[in-house]
């Protein structure tokens, strides 16, 4: 067995696992990752990161953490949840932290996108709340070349469209609504070509924060990081963690840590055992968005294996997802669903849940109805003329996704019915009662389009209702949405420095975790875009200036 040392050994190498070792400068920092390249789920996603008086804006100056924690508190007052009582510590610390883990890195060269967010909050109407954006921030396109030797680190997708930021998709989404929307979508072409000629390696949105994050580390030349490296146990010694043994080609590694240990491995969503333990058996792992090679739950199990506590391990960050029609990968659905001319239906052919609202409602909708039922967007040739749905744009023909079964079509509702097995007479009723409602544009029973976050995400031409529109062109098109997520929200039980504590409530020294290795900070419904990268790295930087300071 080989041994090493080091003076923070951090266990994960996405956002949270990056911020701790750009916030190490001057130290000895090891970053370990399992997969062949840094990023995990973070890289994958829209690299929005959620906090209040982030003060880089004139949306978001220092009054506004006051405002943050009144918004907040009305969420997760909402939810009654018994392990509020240690996350709403933990709240504080993060608003008291997050612009301050904000600031730091911009003063270590992380550059974030200079047009403030337009992204509204999750729930407008709550006390506190942001109507029209500003506590969303938006990594900046940024040159991945610029990694030199550590380019390797990253994958950067081939011929993948050119979207600058996440919430640029409410627009990419409806490319043919108006023409105002065309010259848009014309005008991100362009820029998307501007941005090619002029920088080597252009990523944005996850892409750009993991490549951001990698450059600061290796700038500092302070960090070491390992790929293909995975965690085995930890090592204690008189009650305190000292380090790790690690799996390496095969060959084991002992390091010893002399400050700490940090966990930001993710959580569990990739292990289908532990979803059906904890979450229930009507989620499966095939919908989730996470990292293909990541989220096994590894910080639970050496965790345990200490005797440290957990917590809201029944939860996840639920997200709507559906097989791209074209590609067949699985997609994030939540524009898809918002946009007016469509509806989704369970197997029943009845609509039960606002297609609208923030996507982790709707997931806790369908697992509430359980693994047998089958969830349907229906929609017709005015969607099709109007919006993309996944990369199947208004201009793309849709027959190669019709032939290989995952887009079903017909010319009427019934025949539509008969290819997904539904009752034809069932979503005939549905569908007239969706059509009657929009002619005033009021959805009687679930308030569809009824507040700034799900007008955000629908349609701005569609009058008086900007996500609602009629279903009575042909042909009329169906296709299965399932209950995904972005990850899991429980883990390991922490206190306010990030520190890892026993079933008694007792800190386990020299031990870490955030990011979704630990529990999450919102026992309630999500807050915002960004609500767990936001959280993540001001934690993760917490830890690492915990382990700085010495203090026990």
């Amino acid at each position: 067995m080989r041994h090493e040392t080091c003076d923070i050994l951090i266990v994960g190498a996405g956002a949270a696992g990056l911020t701790a070792a750009a916030t190490s400068s001057g130290l000895e920092t090891l970053v370990v990752e399992k997969n062949d390249v840094a990023g995990g789920t973070t890289a994958l996603s829209g690299g929005t990161v959620w906090i209040p008086g982030h003060g880089l804006s004139e949306l978001s100056g220092s009054e506004d953490k006051s405002l943050g924690k009144q918004y907040i508190d009305a969420i997760t007052s909402q939810a009654k949840d018994p392990d509020d009582v240690s996350a709403s510590s933990r709240r504080d610390m993060f608003l008291s932290k997050g612009a301050e883990m904000v600031s730091f890195m911009v003063k270590q060269g992380f550059r974030w996108s200079q047009t403030p967010s337009t992204f509204p909050d999750y729930y407008p109407d709550l006390p506190g709340a942001k109507t029209s954006g500003g506590r969303t921030l938006n990594p900046s396109v940024f040159d991945a070349r610029i990694l030199g030797d550590w380019y390797d680190f990253i994958q950067v997708a081939e011929n993948a469209p050119f979207v600058a930021k996440f919430e640029d998709f409410g627009i990419s989404s409806r490319p043919r609504a108006s023409l105002k929307d065309l010259l848009k979508n014309w005008w991100m072409a362009l820029k998307g070509i501007f941005y090619r000629v002029y920088l080597r390696e252009p990523v944005t949105m996850g892409l750009s924060l993991t490549a951001q994050l990698l450059s600061i580390c290796r700038s500092h030349g302070n960090v070491r990081l390992y790929t293909q490296t995975r965690l085995v146990k930890l090592v204690p010694e008189n009650g305190a963690i000292t380090g790790a043994i690690l799996s390496k080609a095969g060959s084991e590694i002992e390091v010893r840590a002399r400050m700490g240990v940090l966990l930001t491995t993710a959580g569990y969503a990739r292990n289908q055992k532990l979803r059906a333990k904890h979450i229930g058996k009507s989620t499966d792992a095939e919908w989730s968005l996470t990292c293909r090679g990541g989220d096994t739950g590894i910080a639970l199990r050496v965790g345990r294996t200490i005797g440290a506590a957990t917590s809201q391990l029944d939860k996840i960050w639920g997200i709507p997802t559906m097989r791209d029609p074209l590609s067949g990968a699985t997609i994030p659905a939540p524009f898809e669903l918002a946009k007016p001319h469509s509806i989704v239906v369970n197997q029943f052919g009845n609509r039960y849940f606002c297609e609208s609202r923030p996507y982790g409602e709707i997931v806790d909708a369908m697992l509430k109805r359980g693994k047998l039922i089958r969830n349907w967007l229906i929609l017709d040739q005015n969607y099709r003329k109007k919006y993309s749905l996944g990369s199947l744009s208004p201009c793309r023909d849709a027959e190669s996704a019709v032939n290989a079964r995952r887009l079903f079509k017909a010319d009427n509702i019934p025949e539509l019915a008969k290819q997904i097995g539904m009752n034809h007479e069932a979503l005939k009723h549905t569908v007239e009662q969706w059509n009657e409602m929009c002619k005033t544009g009021r959805d009687f029973y679930y308030k569809r389009g009824a507040d700034a976050y799900q007008q955000f995400l629908g349609d701005p031409n569609m009058q008086p209702n900007f996500n609602m529109g009629p279903i009575h062109t042909a042909p009329f098109y169906a296709i299965e949405v399932f209950a995904g997520d972005a990850g899991t929200r429980g883990g390991l039980a922490t206190d306010n420095y990030a520190r890892v504590l026993d079933k008694d409530g007792r800190v386990i020294q020299g031990l870490y975790a955030a990011g979704n290795a630990a529990a999450s900070i919102v026992t309630g419904k999500s807050p915002g875009a960004g609500a767990t990268l936001g959280p993540a790295m001001t934690f993760a930087y917490i830890a690492a200036n915990h382990m700085m300071s010495g203090t026990s």
